[in-house]
């Protein structure tokens, strides 16, 4: 691994700098230990940069993908959780904290709550890939287990299944239409695991939000799949490594 200089991890949660820990990544327990990211360095021999997943879906969607050219653009990562990727200018806003875009974790009262001592959900169980298996179950379709399953069962015509999409897409709208007011970009990139049913959802989606915000990015699939975050990492790992080698060649000059 001689000529390699620069590695790139990306993972889902919030990267904190100061004490080099993920911190947030409910899916991947022990992720948050202290030192975790350094021995990784260590044994691998270089530097190593962490970024959160939905951060690095967005970069390499405009570096690569839907979002080139784009001043002001949203990624929106839709899968075991949910997460927003913000791009400025080509410059990833991560906010003063790094947990810019972390939209999942807000906590949504049940309707119930405001008048009883009700638990409250995240938003990511309403929107991430799992909600739209159990809105199909509710609805009667019980032989899924997955979203993929459920998208399936949609395209085949079943009803149970288009319904639990339209239903889904009316609670990402909720999702667009926060992003929208907050950070108001001119478009907004579907990808994660749900985004491979993008021709499903974009329609009712789009006419949710039409109903929700007046404020409406434009909506598109993202074109690079599930190479985005590979590929956003491979754009951070690009910048770094070129002033890295450049630096080495200017002083062995």
């Amino acid at each position: 691994m001689d000529g390699v200089v620069r590695a790139v991890i990306g993972s889902p949660g919030v990267w904190d700098e100061r004490h080099r820990v993920m911190r947030h990544a409910a899916h991947l327990p022990g992720w948050a230990r202290p030192g975790l990211f350094d021995r990784i360095a260590d044994g691998l021999g270089m530097p190593v940069q962490v970024g959160n997943d939905a951060n690095l879906a967005a970069l390499g969607e405009y570096t690569y993908g839907a979002g080139a050219g784009s001043s002001v653009f949203a990624y929106l990562l839709v899968g075991t959780g949910v997460g927003v990727g913000l791009v400025r200018d080509g410059e990833l806003w991560t906010g003063a904290h790094g947990a810019a875009g972390e939209i999942g974790m807000l906590q949504l009262p049940h309707p119930e709550a405001l008048m009883t001592e009700c638990q409250s959900l995240r938003l990511e169980q309403v929107v991430a890939a799992d909600a739209v298996v159990g809105e199909a179950w509710r609805l009667g379709l019980s032989s899924v287990t997955t979203a993929e399953q459920v998208c399936e069962a949609a395209r085949a015509g079943d009803p149970a299944a288009r319904a639990a999409i339209v239903r889904h897409a009316q609670q990402l709208a909720f999702a667009v239409a926060m992003v929208a007011a907050v950070a108001d970009p001119e478009l907004l990139v579907l990808g994660g695991g749900l985004g491979r049913s993008a021709d499903l959802l974009l329609p009712p989606l789009e006419d949710a939000l039409h109903r929700t915000c007046t404020l409406r990015p434009r909506l598109v699939a993202s074109t690079l799949g599930e190479d985005a975050v590979l590929l956003g990492a491979v754009a951070t790992a690009l910048d770094a490594a070129r002033l890295e080698v450049f630096v080495r060649r200017t002083a062995t000059a």
